[in-house]
């Protein structure tokens, strides 16, 4: 995988207008050459899936950062790797004023729709290792399953830059469980159908390295809350088609993975939805002591 938010390049193999066969999921769909595309370019084409079918995040990981580090309105917040606003939408409603930093051109637009039901946000076109923020500006960088794109030094050295004396950092995972039947089941069909899914997986099983670096002047807690979604079979396909990872129409095997995707839902299914489970894992703590 490339440095998180290398130069925006599409590189288009084909467009194709797809209808999923006894779904309602209807998009224009574009199959990439993942092997050489940033993480901006791997997003760019399942925007709209990001947004319908991606979990939010556990409202109560706001009561605990209120408890925990008294967020309150006056706080200023930069959500590094926003993507289509999940954790904005989380926060922004607490009042405190919010930058939204994302490299990818599509989701950047999501959020500037977002953006006209905030007036306390402002999204901007920058990465992770160059927000164009102010020095010592930021009360708390919040990262919602971004992280692990991110250049390991460079992010580390514009994080200590932007934030305030004391600053404080969160950075948010939905880790969807495997120990589960379901989560198992469903691993094991990513495991066949997938562009790169290991590679993936194996880099945000990486972040424990990556976050004590982060922290190593610091310290950090983790704290981790239950999340859920609820999914028809067109949800799940929809879920599916929504990771960097997928095999979008025009691939080899797409078809297949629709087909395992349908007998997945039909073993695990109750009253025509399947439970997709998470841990929503959250770091949180401070670069300085």
């Amino acid at each position: 995988m490339l440095i998180y938010y290398s130069t925006i390049l599409y590189t288009y193999l084909t467009a194709i207008q797809y209808k999923q066969p006894n779904t309602g999921i209807h998009h224009v769909l574009t199959a990439m050459d993942v092997s050489d595309s940033s993480p901006a370019d791997r997003f760019a084409n399942c925007v709209e899936l990001y947004l319908k079918y991606r979990p939010s995040y556990p409202p109560a990981i706001v009561d605990f950062l209120q408890e925990q580090y008294h967020l309150n309105a006056d706080h200023e917040i930069a959500d590094i790797g926003a993507g289509v606003g999940h954790s904005t939408r989380l926060l922004a409603p607490l009042g405190c004023y919010i930058y939204a930093i994302e490299p990818s051109q599509q989701m950047f637009n999501e959020l500037v729709k977002l953006g006209r039901q905030f007036p306390n946000f402002t999204a901007r076109l920058e990465t992770a290792e160059d927000t164009n923020l102010d020095a010592h500006s930021i009360d708390f960088i919040v990262c919602g399953q971004s992280f692990h794109w991110f250049d390991k030094l460079m992010a580390k050295n514009e994080f200590e830059r932007i934030l305030k004396p004391q600053g404080v950092v969160i950075l948010m995972w939905n880790s969807w469980k495997l120990d589960t039947a379901f989560g198992k089941a469903y691993d094991k069909l990513l495991q066949q159908y997938s562009t790169d899914y290991t590679e993936v997986s194996h880099k945000t099983e990486a972040n424990e390295e990556k976050i004590a670096y982060l922290f190593k002047s610091g310290s950090y807690t983790t704290t981790t809350f239950a999340n859920s979604q609820y999914f028809d079979l067109e949800g799940l396909q929809g879920r599916y088609m929504s990771s960097s990872y997928a095999l979008l129409p025009g691939m080899d095997d797409h078809d297949k993975a629709m087909q395992a995707l349908e007998e997945l839902f039909n073993d695990f299914q109750q009253d025509g939805q399947v439970e997709f489970a998470y841990d929503c894992v959250v770091y949180h703590g401070r670069l300085q002591s």
